[in-house]
């Protein structure tokens, strides 16, 4: 809905450009959210195949669903088409063909990998960042100290 490809109340049809790793994928997009019911995105573009190296073509049809969130209004959430679950956002991943969701994928956040070494050194970045450091150096900010009268 930010990027307009999805309006309510109306049929939208588009086409947007997406970097996709080393490729740069057309997307064209059909949508229609009328109805709080009734509404759909159609996802259609061509990609090189991940595995096999051949070109495939995608036709999607992914729904879409509404709430009311408690202090009003309407929210829109898309149907994975793989589970046939609510979700905010769908991916594409390296090797994948479709727009699914993150369980779908089986993808982790970055941080779920993450040592405690790397935890530490995130957090650090993060500290030097918040004093108005640049985490690159290995100095430290200087102090602001203000005397006490």
């Amino acid at each position: 809905m930010r990027w307009g490809a999805i309006q309510r109340g109306c049929q939208v049809t588009g086409e947007m450009p997406l970097n996709f790793y080393d490729e740069e994928i057309d997307v064209k997009f059909e949508s229609r959210a009328r109805s709080a019911g009734d509404g759909w995105l159609r996802l259609r573009y061509e990609m090189t195949d991940y595995w096999s190296g051949e070109e495939v073509e995608i036709d999607d049809k992914i729904y879409l669903a509404t709430t009311r969130p408690h202090l009003g209004g309407l929210r829109w959430w898309f149907i994975c088409p793989r589970l046939n679950r609510r979700v905010r956002k769908l991916y594409l991943p390296l090797g994948g063909r479709h727009f699914w969701s993150r369980r779908a994928y089986r993808l982790a956040y970055a941080s779920q990998r993450e040592t405690k070494f790397d935890r530490a050194i995130r957090r650090a970045r993060k500290l030097y960042l918040r004093l108005g450091g640049d985490p690159a150096d290995d100095e430290y900010p200087a102090a602001n100290i203000v005397a006490q009268q």
